[in-house]
């Protein structure tokens, strides 16, 4: 639980939304945010990758009550690794993403805005015979691209900064 945590935590800690991006961005497709789903532009933890953005997928899959949390990196960088995947968690009873809208001040199993990551997302699962794992609960720290100006009132990146 505590290894699972921890790496996504960081990821989302450190996604930033495909504008944020710039040009670099254009070619890419869409990032997707729902309840069986999670799809980053991040930073990998220390010690993992070789450094530069990934695309880190997250897909809930399974049938009910085997379900199982899959992960897949794939480097932007032309000379990054080939994609890897592998599983977080296996044989969950239940596993779900969820995401806070500060601007409407509710959980939603969907985010939909494409021009910034949620402001917070949540990860529940409960596991056969051991029951609910403590929330992972963690919003992006960065955004705006390359420049912006930080308002340490809004806690966000205002672009146009230089």
């Amino acid at each position: 639980m505590e290894r699972v945590h921890d790496f996504t935590r960081a990821t989302v800690r450190n996604a930033l939304s495909i504008a944020d991006l710039g040009k670099a961005g254009e070619e890419l497709s869409p990032l997707m945010a729902d309840a069986t789903h999670l799809d980053l532009l991040t930073t990998l933890p220390p010690g993992l990758g070789a450094g530069g953005l990934y695309r880190v997928t997250m897909t809930v899959e399974g049938a009910a009550d085997h379900r199982s949390l899959r992960l897949r990196v794939a480097g932007l960088r032309p000379d990054a690794p080939k994609a890897t995947e592998g599983t977080l968690v296996e044989d969950a009873s239940q596993i779900a993403w969820s995401y806070f809208d500060r601007k409407k001040s509710s959980w939603s199993d969907h985010w939909t805005r494409t021009d910034a990551p949620p402001d917070l997302v949540r990860l529940d699962v409960r596991m056969a015979g051991t029951g609910w794992w403590p929330p992972m609960i963690q919003g992006p720290m960065l955004g705006g691209g390359v420049f912006c100006e930080f308002d340490t009132i809004a806690n966000i990146c205002r672009r146009g900064g230089s």
